[in-house]
């Protein structure tokens, strides 16, 4: 061919292709941007190789588009096998991985594969030649099937328990497995009913799904904290002290459970325990600062019927609460210190047995119709049969001490030899012989009856004698012999 013919005709071919290629573009000014890469990605997706990786971390998410602020469409843990296309250090899945993946409505699904920019180091890892890979989603093999839980749930459980989804999604497996199969997912906020083994939830018979499925609980170990909340804990502050929380909760319905009760500041991440074991639902905090705010959260362990609480192996399951928040009352003031430290019987109180954090009992309200242990101290919280008598209102610690020593020597005495003495009589007939009965009304002359009411009410040894009254007489005589005392004293 001449060379300057051919040369011409290949400008002029070209020059035509430019020229048709930009009127299409003129034409399709109208386009978006993202009609554009959608196309781009289907030109990489027509002419890229499917590449199979393996998740080398211990969990990565999958994300709606090749960016670290897409949203997350779900998790693939350790040792799954994806397999999609290579595009700029992201891989998109394809659609039977993204299935597998457990992606809802066939998302696109990208997956970033070397994390090091963002500090978490290589995430997928390609497969190796020979390398054989795990077919996810198929049948379980003999050996799995007699690995997978043969337990029943009614052995444990009176009823279901409902949980919350706490994460974005989580999967519903096959086998509590994260290499099982995927039968669905559960959205955040959603409500499930199971039980819980181990840190999976095997859902009830009533969930939509062919066989119970197993959810994860707890992600901590893959980097995704709580996944599933238990709503049937929730601690509540029952009374709220001075120093001290009264938290409830209600129990779960199990046959057997222990509970533990820990509780953090509002500044602080350090958790302390309060209750450490205990079978009721309700336990108190101690030891903390008036006009403050502190979170609880309990934790339960649900035992197997039978076995040693003790042994390791006795707990089928953990379940943990939500915190929840709670406020200390007002602080202690000086005069409650100087003139509240007393029972309703005028008994002055000292430090708890039970606490050990209340130096002094401080009297809290209370109804006459309460028995005394029942009225609480408003700085600890405990009963006030919890703290030592040290004296009586009204009297020095000194006669106080006195009249407490020559009291207990008379009973010391007395359980030595008055109740000895008559061998052939019963307790109930010498009790009766050494009641000294006496009336109010009965003072010597030249004596006020008060102080002579007050006198035999102090000397009295028992109960009956202190009203003058015989333990035989009737219950109207220690009635009118309590009122009659009393319009003497009062």
């Amino acid at each position: 061919l001449d060379h300057r013919k051919g040369e011409k005709v290949i400008k002029t071919s070209v020059d035509s292709a430019a020229s048709a290629s930009s009127g299409a573009s003129r034409a399709d000014e109208g386009s978006s941007a993202p009609a554009a890469t959608r196309a781009s990605h289907k030109d990489v997706k027509a002419h890229a190789l499917i590449v199979t990786y393996v998740v080398q971390h211990r969990a990565v998410l999958l994300r709606s588009k090749p960016s670290v602020q897409g949203d997350k469409l779900g998790i693939v843990c350790k040792g799954q096998v994806l397999k999609g296309y290579e595009m700029e250090g992201w891989l998109q899945l394809t659609r039977e991985s993204s299935k597998e993946a457990g992606v809802i409505g066939h998302r696109p699904a990208w997956a970033l594969i070397d994390g090091q920019e963002v500090g978490l180091g290589v995430l997928l890892r390609p497969l190796k030649p020979g390398e054989k890979v795990p077919k996810i989603g198929a049948e379980d093999s003999d050996e799995e099937k007699q690995q997978a839980p043969s337990w029943k749930a009614e052995e444990i459980y009176l009823s279901a328990l409902e949980f919350e989804v706490a994460f974005k999604t989580v999967n519903i497996r096959r086998r509590p497995k994260v290499s099982a199969k995927s039968l669905g997912v559960v959205k955040e906020g959603e409500r499930v009913w199971g039980y819980p083994k181990d840190n999976w939830l095997q859902t009830a018979k009533k969930y939509r799904q062919k066989e119970p499925g197993w959810i994860r609980i707890d992600g901590t170990d893959l980097g995704h904290g709580l996944l599933m909340q238990c709503t049937h804990l929730r601690p509540t502050a029952v009374k709220c002290f001075a120093e001290a929380l009264q938290i409830s909760w209600q129990h779960l319905p199990v046959k057997s459970a222990a509970y533990k009760l820990e509780w953090t500041a509002k500044d602080t991440k350090t958790v302390h325990t309060a209750v450490a074991k205990t079978k009721a639902n309700i336990g108190k905090v101690h030891g903390l600062a008036a006009n403050s705010t502190y979170f609880v959260r309990v934790t339960a362990y649900v035992l197997v019927p039978g076995m040693d609480e003790n042994n390791p192996k006795s707990i089928c399951a953990t379940v943990v609460s939500d915190w929840a928040e709670g406020h200390t009352g007002a602080p202690v003031d000086v005069t409650e210190e100087t003139n509240m430290t007393f029972d309703p019987l005028a008994k002055l109180r000292g430090k708890c047995s039970d606490c050990k954090h209340c130096h002094a009992f401080i009297l809290s309200k209370y109804s006459y119709l309460m028995r005394l242990d029942q009225v609480m101290c408003r700085r600890c919280g405990c009963t006030c049969t919890s703290h030592e008598v040290i004296g009586e209102y009204g009297k020095s610690h000194a006669q106080w001490s006195k009249e407490n020593a020559e009291r207990r020597r008379q009973e010391e005495h007395r359980r030595q030899t008055g109740y000895n003495k008559k061998p052939g009589l019963t307790p109930a007939m010498q009790l009766e012989m050494q009641c000294r009965a006496w009336q109010p009304d009965g003072a010597p002359a030249g004596t006020s009856k008060a102080k002579y009411v007050i006198k035999e009410v102090t000397q009295a040894r028992n109960l009956y004698e202190r009203l003058g009254v015989k333990p035989s007489a009737a219950a109207k005589d220690i009635r009118n012999a309590f009122r009659q005392i009393s319009l003497r004293i009062h």
